[in-house]
């Protein structure tokens, strides 16, 4: 036995050498080895600074792989610029690490969950975004523990360490420090706070994107004037409080490429007295609407938008007034030429939503409705767009079927499509059907309605059943013999 174990441990100890051999062979001959330092930095700059479950900076992995590595990124400043999940000791050392490059800092002093009533609003974000609204900055927010804020609180006295600031409910001795030009500072969030008026020192000059809620600002202020995506929720105008205020204001953002804004439910509409504004750099707009701010739809008779692509209307619950949705869509075809081709309709218990596309790139321009009732669709689409050729007709949940339109392409989601059957529509000018997650309950009854229906679209090319295994191979086949060209595709968009 003596000479087995003599044996065993040379066998261990050249595995072991074999996989010294191996690590620093892979070590020598990386191809990351060549890679110059700065595209190495450049590259550990792609995991940003975002804490991982442990809420320690996630490059803290690139730190251990190697010497080289850990060299590189200890040399790196930009690697240690984000505070927004870092807690305990490495809060500190990830501002020492950051040098002289600006910091993104989240402070919260008010837990939204605390507070009944404004839960939800706050929590999950805008009550007006709609579906092209940029990611709320308010999401999964809760409160800042006080070893953080003994960290974080002196960053707001060096202005030129300012990258990004995101506030949620501090005192308001701490944003009245916030009183010097930020020259970096390029996104900013102040929530549950009042915005004094010598914020920033007036100076913001690489100040892009701004998110307010529940606080009072002026909207003429020096450090808003190179804004270009600008978010308002629920606030109050510094000053006048009059519709004539807000779009003089406007009217100085030139770098205004993205607007969505809520109504203070105090403001006064101003009425003919007030100047028409052109918001030249405007691509994208959202507005919101309670029940008792309708009056104040008139503000788009003196709003010039020369390059806008997409417009988004949050109306109040069940709002089936053509004449105002017409207002808005006048507003929005003069400035945009649009000429709506396609149409998606949804639909739930508590929001129903209309989408119209043009037909050019990725259906720009785009008009979003949400809470606009069905039965005052057809009445809204005859007055704001008249000549109107809707070719492309999609039905997630919910109608109307517009069959007075010629439509090419119908695209339709169970339920809609058995209001569907039983209205037999006939399209004259139909030529593709696509059904989404269609179910054939009971079977023989529904896919019967189902080829008498497809029967009478006389000028039908192609079938497409997405996302649905209720039609079997014979389904199929009968299908075929009415269509002529049946496409099944397993999975549904």
């Amino acid at each position: 036995m003596f000479l087995e174990e003599r044996y065993d441990a040379q066998i261990r100890t050249q595995r072991e050498q074999v996989r010294r051999t191996s690590e620093r062979r892979n070590a020598d001959c990386s191809a990351t080895k060549r890679l110059p330092s700065e595209i190495l930095s450049l590259i550990f700059r792609q995991l940003s600074c975002t804490s991982d479950t442990r809420h320690q900076p996630r490059c803290i992995s690139v730190t251990r792989v190697c010497h080289l590595w850990r060299t590189i990124a200890l040399n790196e400043p930009r690697l240690w610029t984000d505070l927004q999940e870092i807690r305990g000791e490495w809060l500190q050392e990830c501002v020492k690490r950051s040098k002289a490059a600006p910091l993104k800092i989240r402070y919260v002093a008010y837990n939204p969950r605390l507070e009944d009533g404004d839960v939800a609003a706050l929590y999950v974000g805008p009550h007006f975004a709609l579906p092209n609204s940029a990611r709320t900055p308010f999401r999964d927010w809760t409160e800042t523990p006080a070893k953080a804020r003994n960290v974080l609180e002196p960053l707001f006295e060096s202005p030129w360490k300012l990258g990004e600031l995101h506030i949620v409910g501090c005192a308001d001795d701490l944003i009245t420090r916030l009183a010097a030009p930020t020259p970096y500072l390029s996104a900013l969030t102040v929530a549950r706070v009042d915005i004094p008026d010598n914020f920033l020192g007036g100076g913001a000059p690489r100040l892009q994107s701004v998110h307010l809620r529940m606080t009072r600002v002026s909207l003429g202020a020096s450090w808003l004037k190179n804004v270009q995506r600008l978010t308002l929720c629920r606030w109050q105008p510094s000053g006048d409080n009059n519709t004539r205020t807000i779009l003089s204001a406007l009217a100085n953002l030139t770098h205004l490429e993205f607007l969505s804004m809520s109504f203070p439910e105090t403001l006064t509409a101003s009425g003919s007295d007030s100047d028409s504004v052109t918001l030249p750099s405007l691509k994208t707009a959202q507005f919101s609407f309670s029940s008792n701010q309708l009056r104040l739809v008139g503000i788009f008779d003196y709003i010039t938008c020369p390059i806008i692509e997409e417009l988004s209307i949050n109306w109040p619950p069940n709002f089936g007034d053509a004449a105002l949705a017409k207002r808005v869509g006048q507003f929005f075809s003069k400035n945009s030429h649009f000429t709506p081709e396609i149409l998606e309709r949804n639909g739930t218990w508590s929001f129903s939503e209309m989408r119209l596309f043009g037909r050019g790139r990725d259906g720009i321009p785009k008009l979003y409705f949400r809470n606009c009732l069905p039965n005052a669709l057809e009445d809204f689409l005859s007055q704001a767009f008249p000549g109107i050729r809707l070719r492309c007709l999609r039905i997630f949940v919910g109608g109307p079927v517009l069959k007075n339109y010629p439509i090419e392409e119908l695209f339709i989601s169970d339920p809609s499509y058995r209001m569907l059957l039983d209205e037999g529509p006939v399209y004259p000018s139909l030529r593709q059907i696509t059904l989404v997650n269609i179910g054939l309950t009971p079977k023989a009854q529904t896919l019967s309605s189902l080829k008498r229906w497809l029967k009478a679209q006389k000028r039908l090319e192609k079938l497409i059943i997405m996302g649905s295994g209720a039609f079997t191979a014979r389904n199929i086949q009968a299908l075929e013999r009415i269509v002529g060209v049946v496409e099944v595709v397993p999975v549904s968009i």
